[in-house]
């Protein structure tokens, strides 16, 4: 049920509409509001304030129609702006960092409550507007017409705000440092210290018997493995007597009958439950951080290799997105993986993951695509020698050296082959031996 509600959670963040609707809601619950008390406060409960009377507007209705009106109006203007600035971002980022990308655009906070903040306004002035008559002076929501006033401030503060915030989120070092903090936070999710559900024990992976006495479960529609409910999983094991394995994982691409899951006894496992196995595992068009530690991973690597590309050609942004993946890795490196097998509260084993994240699976996703792109680039090269002699100082378990070593190996074969400059290689022959240097006194360390 968590993971669910973390996965309604991003889907709702994702929306570019979801805030402004808020906001916009929120903007006739203050018109109401503010007409309220209009009607309930008059000229003389004003002047019982100090200095209040010289800030609410005291005009008559044409003035106070008129000033609605230019607000509304600039306010729906300056949001068709907003929009435009928006799709010119969109624009330029998704030919330099990759259409995968724009997603973060959208998500964007900032755009999401600029574009409310213009919307909710122009909503506000046309609800206050309405209540004003010409041949009735006394109608004028002297309150009202002040709020709204204030809201227009507010708006050209978002609208500076805006312009300063889209011109540095399309700067490579910003976006970069923004998919590493979801990178961390994803890893702070995902790998507590303690990997425990609530109310499941954790358990060593068992020998489960051969496939021949389970039952498939086939995927129901194509797409991303977006969430495992393994909490509603174990529930169904525990509710039919059965075991689970899972043969996915979040990030996986399925077509219908591919392979979810095996379940034992076949017997217990009718078409229905069957069908409830495979909900469990809900897929989507595109892939989402919510469970998926390598999807930040890999859209740093897209960005790095795009980088690399003969047509941009910026190994200072790849260096950059190698630096910021060893942040994320060093984070991973001394935490507890989740566990590969769930049990009920009486300890019976129920779920296994067939298919778990392995802290060698992450070191070949962040650096591999890189090393296969980085050419005769002898500066992308160091960064990657000198990014794996970072992750290596932060390593607490002797079997996460050898992953390690082998991409440091693989790196120091493709410089070799790659950098003309005999002086280069050298550099970079030294940044491989600190690697080995590091990789051994940690390995004596733990």
């Amino acid at each position: 049920m968590q993971a669910r509600f973390s996965f309604l959670r991003d889907q709702l963040r994702n929306s570019f509409w979801f805030t402004p609707a808020v906001m916009t809601l929120g903007s006739v619950g203050l018109a109401v509001v503010m007409l309220t008390l209009d009607d309930h406060l008059s000229d003389e409960d004003l002047k019982t304030v100090p200095g209040l009377h010289t800030i609410v507007y005291s005009g008559g209705p044409d003035g106070a129609r008129e000033v609605l009106g230019t607000i509304a109006a600039s306010m729906i203007t300056v949001a068709g702006v907003v929009f435009s600035i928006t799709i010119v971002a969109l624009t330029l980022a998704s030919s330099q960092f990759g259409p995968r990308l724009l997603e973060r655009f959208t998500r964007d906070r900032g755009n999401q409550l600029t574009l409310g903040t213009f919307i909710a306004t122009f909503l506000y002035c046309l609800l206050v507007l309405r209540t004003i008559r010409t041949d009735q002076p006394e109608s004028v929501p002297d309150v009202g017409v002040t709020v709204a006033v204030a809201l227009a401030i507010a708006g050209l503060s978002v609208l500076i705000y805006f312009i300063h915030h889209v011109s540095m989120s399309i700067q490579a070092p910003s976006l970069v440092a923004s998919i590493g903090g979801e990178l961390r936070n994803g890893i702070h999710h995902l790998f507590p210290d303690a990997d425990h559900l609530e109310d499941v024990k954790e358990s060593t992976p068992p020998d489960l018997p051969d496939t021949g006495d389970a039952r498939r479960v086939e995927a129901l529609t194509s797409g991303y493995v977006q969430i495992l409910d393994l909490e509603g999983l174990v529930a169904l094991a525990c509710e039919h007597d059965l075991q689970i394995r899972i043969e996915v994982r979040p990030g996986r691409f399925v077509v219908p009958s591919s392979t979810l899951a095996h379940a034992w006894p076949a017997a217990r496992v009718t078409d229905e439950l069957a069908a409830d196995i495979a909900a469990a595992l809900v897929t989507g068009s595109r892939r989402t951080p919510v469970q998926d530690v390598e999807f930040p991973i890999r859209q740093l690597a897209e960005v790095a290799v795009r980088s690399l590309s003969p047509g941009i050609n910026d190994p200072f942004t790849a260096s950059t997105c190698v630096d910021e993946m060893s942040v994320g890795l060093c984070e991973v490196a001394g935490r507890t993986f989740p566990p590969r097998a769930l049990a009920d509260p009486d300890g019976a084993v129920r779920v296994v993951i067939g298919d778990p994240v392995t802290f060698g699976r992450l070191i070949g996703v962040a650096f591999d695509q890189v090393r296969q792109c980085a050419d005769f680039h002898a500066p992308v090269y160091v960064h990657l020698l000198e990014a794996l002699t970072r992750i290596a100082g932060c390593v607490t378990r002797p079997d996460r050296m050898q992953p390690l070593l082998t991409e440091g190996r693989l790196v120091m074969e493709a410089a070799r082959a790659s950098v003309p400059s005999e002086a280069d290689r050298e550099g970079i022959e030294e940044r491989y031996d600190a690697l080995v240097t590091a990789a051994s006194k940690g390995q004596g360390r733990t």
